[in-house]
């Protein structure tokens, strides 16, 4: 696979900071994607993250299931003969598409909020140790394995362009140290 020839329109310059014909002009264009800012994560790891809280919203259904079955509720769901109110029993799943969503919208320091999102989905299972261990296990699971993955989605973001001294600037100039006197 051959990349393409440089375009020195398109890469004219990273706001006027560096000239048109560096090559750390078209490494900064290319290590920062059109419309990225630095702490953004880059694509592959957005999807990552997404596919992390989207397959935790399938295991809280899975969990959910698995409480009915069995017959003991988890506190957010409750026992069956009484059952908790349905807003209740939308936390976990509220939680995990409103993460979806801001995966989805690539909001500013979104590894911050999945951290956060692992945070609640912790609190989600802290409940369901005293009342079934298994249930609580199984939640505090998700939410270990969200944590790896918004940890590892660290290594994906996007970084500044390092600055760089304009070409036409002069090097500095060293001295040699002038001899110490007898």
């Amino acid at each position: 696979m051959q990349l393409p020839p440089p375009d020195p329109e398109r890469d004219a310059g990273l706001d006027g900071i560096l000239p048109a014909t560096s090559s750390e002009s078209a490494l900064a264009t290319a290590s920062i994607g059109a419309g990225a800012r630095p702490g953004d994560l880059s694509g592959s790891w957005r999807v990552m993250l997404g596919l992390a809280w989207v397959t935790a919203f399938f295991c809280y259904a899975g969990i959910w299931q698995a409480s009915v079955q069995i017959g003991i509720g988890t506190w957010w769901v409750g026992p069956r003969a009484q059952p908790t109110h349905v807003a209740v029993k939308l936390i976990p799943f509220v939680l995990t598409l409103a993460m979806g969503l801001l995966v989805v919208y690539n909001v500013k320091s979104l590894v911050r909020w999945s951290a956060a999102g692992v945070v609640g989905a912790a609190l989600v299972s802290l409940p369901d140790f005293s009342r079934s261990v298994g249930l609580g296990v199984a939640e505090a699971i998700i939410a270990g394995l969200l944590g790896l993955v918004t940890v590892a989605s660290l290594s994906g973001r996007y970084r500044a362009a390092p600055s760089i001294e304009p070409l036409s600037a002069p090097p500095p100039s060293r001295q040699p140290p002038e001899p110490a006197p007898h």
